[in-house]
């Protein structure tokens, strides 16, 4: 980028010296001319020569300057010549210069890098002795270690199997002698087993004959208590069929479960489906009927234990063709 400005600058100044010598003549020239033709004479033919001293002086003037402006040109380009000259040359040495730097520079670095890399080596090579030494000494202390432990192996299983021997003697005594307690230990479990045996029995009769006499007398409370109930569950279920419109297509397998909760004034409350039919429009059309069924008024008349009994342990079922 410096030398190329370095080579512009100087073309610049030469470009610029030819511009003003071009002027110059340009402008000489017609003043030259206005002069000739104020002192012709209309009877003079033209001629490639004339004798007007004013006009030899005046190229003479002219080439004079020519000449010195040449001359100053000649001058300068060499000047600039000898510039740009001195630049490259300048440029040159900076560049060899820095050339000789670079390569003094990477010579340091190898020779660094080759000090660095011996060294490197030694400290490895050093290593490796050292790790082969410490193998050897490990190995060594392994094989001693290998041999301790065969050794110290072969008397604990010569111990192992002297103790065996030995607990295997004291373990058949205390098998035989064990035996003897669980022979006995079983005799008295078998008895103390038939006595709860017939205990069990004795108690399970008496309560047998406790929960026959509470059967039968629940079944006399049952029938005097659950008629009007049965009463009431048949009106709920006659309601809601005369309000029910069964959807096309439902079979009589389809059988619907459903949850009837009422108010104490006869008034539905909720309506829950426990197993469906398995057709959810049939589901529905139930569930329909039910809601539209109005109020019982029969409900008012039950106990409160019937009323409770309607409300949690009933149950109603529909089928298609029950209508």
């Amino acid at each position: 980028m410096d030398e190329l400005k370095s080579f512009k600058q100087p073309l610049l100044i030469s470009l610029a010296v030819h511009f003003a010598f071009a002027l110059f003549l340009l402008v000489d020239w017609g003043f030259e001319q206005e002069q000739t033709k104020k002192v012709e004479l209309p009877h003079v033919v033209a001629s490639l020569v004339t004798d007007d001293p004013f006009k030899q002086q005046k190229q003479k003037d002219i080439a004079e300057k020519r000449k010195k402006w040449e001359a100053e040109r000649k001058r300068k380009a060499e000047q600039e010549r000898k510039r740009v000259a001195a630049e490259k040359k300048r440029v040159a040495d900076q560049k060899q210069k820095e050339a000789e730097k670079k390569r003094k520079l990477a010579e340091q670095k190898r020779k660094e890098e080759a000090k660095r890399k011996a060294a490197e080596e030694k400290k490895k090579q050093e290593a490796l002795a050292l790790k082969k030494k410490e193998e050897a000494r490990k190995k060594q202390e392994a094989e001693q270690k290998r041999l301790a432990e065969e050794k110290k192996k072969a008397e604990q299983i010569k111990a192992k199997q002297e103790a065996e021997r030995l607990a295997k003697e004291e373990l058949a005594k205390q098998e035989a002698e064990l035996a003897k307690q669980e022979e006995e230990r079983k005799r008295k479990e078998q008895e103390e087993k038939e006595l709860k045996e017939l205990e069990a029995l004795e108690k399970e009769l008496a309560e047998l004959e406790k929960e026959k006499a509470s059967k039968k007398q629940s079944e006399v409370n049952q029938k005097s208590n659950n008629k009007p109930l049965d009463q009431v569950v048949a009106i709920i279920k006659q309601s809601v069929i005369s309000n029910w419109t069964i959807p096309p297509g439902s079979e009589s397998e389809q059988v619907i479960w459903v949850w009837l909760f009422f108010l104490p004034d006869g008034d539905l409350r909720d309506v829950k489906v426990v197993k469906s039919s398995g057709n959810v429009a049939l589901d529905r059309s139930v569930e329909k009927a039910a809601w539209s069924m109005g109020n019982i008024p029969e409900i008012r008349d039950l106990t409160t234990d019937n009323f409770n009994k309607l409300n949690k342990g009933y149950v109603f079922n529909f089928v298609p063709q029950s209508k």
